[in-house]
This record gives C-alpha cells, structure tokens and sequence, in this order.
C-alpha cells in the first residue's frame, strides 16, 4: 500500500510534495520510523514552500524545482524499501 502511495503520481511542485507526504504520514503508524522521518520532511517542505511564496530566495523557481526533485527520490526510495530494504538505495537503508 505505501508503495502505491508514493508511485501512483510524480511530485511536479511543493503542493504535490505535500500531498504524497501528509498521505504516508497517514498511513503510518507513529510507532514507524519512517513516520517520523516522513512527519520532519514535511515539516521543512512546509518551511521551503512559506519561504518560496516570499522573497526569502533569490531564485524561487530553483528552490521549487530542488525540493521537487529530491522529494521525488525520497518517494523512489520509500516505494523501494517498502519491497523490501535491500532494494533502497544504500543511504536509505537503514530507515527501512
């Protein structure tokens, strides 16, 4: 099921982002590590998208684009060690 979750779509901007990320924290338990690490994440993806809407950043499109795109390979690495650990990229592995 959480593989699903995270796979079903590809995050294109920090909404998406957030929405993937408040549906794994809900379909956690918060005994779960990865709740936790999951439940921060989107505590700084909350923080990003606030400081995107100001001027807080030079360049907005940039920040957007680089929480995107590293939000997505925390998403590829959660659908692959939900499988299995051994399937995470070895950074990811002990989260799993």
């Amino acid at each position: 099921m959480l593989s699903e979750l995270v796979t079903c779509r590809r995050a294109s901007s920090i909404a998406d982002v957030i929405d993937i990320m408040t549906m794994v924290e809900g379909a956690l338990p918060q005994t779960d590590g990865v709740w936790w690490f999951n439940h921060l994440y989107l505590r700084v993806t909350l923080a990003v998208r606030s400081a995107v809407a100001t001027t807080t950043f030079r360049d907005q499109a940039f920040v957007e684009r680089l929480d995107v795109v590293f939000a997505n390979l925390y998403f590829d690495a959660l659908a692959a060690g939900n499988t299995s650990p051994q399937a995470a990229p070895s950074a990811w592995r002990p989260l799993f």
